[in-house]
């Protein structure tokens, strides 16, 4: 999926988000935006702040039993890209 990512407030670098979870992701980035990467990125720390902003448009709502709510969203997707369920 495509996405922008920013790192330690720099300008944005177009990216694909292939593959998220819950302790981490995997990005795919054309070299000349790696090289920025690489500068921006503290070798030192233990981690390093991101920022992805990923447009969607909300899909469903399920209430739950607690009176919280469970959402359902999708990704916007391009005309030719194939859509999931």
């Amino acid at each position: 999926m495509p996405v922008q990512a920013r790192v330690g407030g720099a300008d944005t670098i177009d990216v694909q988000l292939t593959d998220i979870g819950a302790r981490g992701m995997q990005l795919r980035m054309k070299s000349s935006d790696f090289e920025i990467l690489k500068k921006l990125t503290d070798s030192q720390a233990r981690s390093n702040s991101f920022e992805i902003r990923i447009s969607a448009r909300l899909a469903w709502v399920m209430p739950e039993s607690d009176g919280d709510f469970r959402t359902g969203w999708e990704f916007n997707l391009l005309d030719d890209e194939e859509r999931i369920g």
